[in-house]
């Protein structure tokens, strides 16, 4: 027997009145696809278990776009960006992310304890191989069944979940999209943005009707297949304990001598991923 210290601090909050880069989008409808000015696809440069890459011209005169693939669990997902939008020609993937919509996230931002999340998405996950930030919106489609609820005009509750990385400031942001300031297309959601990260549909419990918030995190999003291979290890024999100095948590636990730990992940409330998830390396025992 061997014992295990993980030691992690409590994610900041912190709010900003200056919007994710979504302020730029009209107000919401529901409408049809009409008539579109001419795109042409980005050229694909790798597609594979769900996830596509392509390249984006930087001297593009059309918008390009890159649709998610169709072996994906976002198929129908797909991203346009404007001519000027990059610095340089640019390499982009689209795949399914980890989790997003959650009421602890909810709370935590708004300080609202009554707040949940009916219905949600898959997350569409956007990033380039490159960090950078557009010079102009990228239109962002998810996919929804019809299924769900989320294409109802009437349905008020309608958000939309994101993590985002702002390049010009090194830092990762989330927050979420009010329904005015979403369309409904057919049977997507449509919204625009200046930053790469991860981006959910939700239905909530109750209508929101505040401006998009914009939250740092010290933690970026992550994959589907990332939130997939964390560890789940349950242990009885466990001790936590919070020093109110630097307002840190120290977690240990005991594991047999036979188990291999490389990545650790500690949980919120109801094991939901964020705004809680801290991963931490640690060394291999054996």
């Amino acid at each position: 027997m061997f014992r295990i210290f993980v030691f992690c601090t409590f994610v900041v909050l912190t709010g900003c009145m200056n919007g994710p880069g979504f302020g730029s989008q009209s107000n919401a409808t529901n409408r049809t696809e009409g008539t579109k000015e001419k795109e042409v696809a980005a050229k694909v440069l790798e597609e594979i278990e769900g996830v596509v890459a392509a390249e984006f011209s930087a001297s593009s005169g059309t918008s390009q776009f890159l649709s998610a693939s169709a072996d994906s669990t976002i198929d129908g997902a797909k991203i346009t960006i404007q001519p000027n939008s990059l610095a340089i020609n640019t390499t982009i993937s689209v795949e399914e992310g980890g989790m997003l919509a959650s009421g602890t996230m909810l709370q935590k931002m708004t300080g609202n304890a009554a707040l949940g999340v009916n219905a949600t998405t898959n997350t569409v996950m956007v990033m380039p191989a490159v960090p950078t930030d557009l010079a102009q919106p990228m239109t962002v489609l998810i996919s929804i069944p019809n299924s769900s609820g989320l294409v109802e005009n009437s349905n008020s509750t309608l958000v939309v979940f994101y993590k985002i990385f702002k390049k010009s400031e090194d830092k990762w942001y989330a927050g979420y999209i009010t329904r005015d300031k979403l369309n409904v297309v057919g049977s997507f959601v449509e919204f625009s943005t200046l930053h790469f990260g991860a981006f959910q549909a939700a239905i909530l419990n109750t209508e929101l009707k505040e401006s998009v918030k914009d939250v740092a995190f010290e933690s970026s999003a992550m994959t589907k297949k990332t939130e997939n291979a964390m560890p789940t290890i349950a242990w009885g024999d466990y001790k936590l304990s919070f020093d109110a100095t630097d307002r840190s948590v120290s977690a240990s636990v005991v594991a047999s001598g036979h188990q291999d730990l490389e990545l650790c992940e500690i949980f919120g409330d109801n094991d939901q991923v964020a705004p809680y998830e801290i991963r931490e390396k640690i060394e291999k025992f054996s």
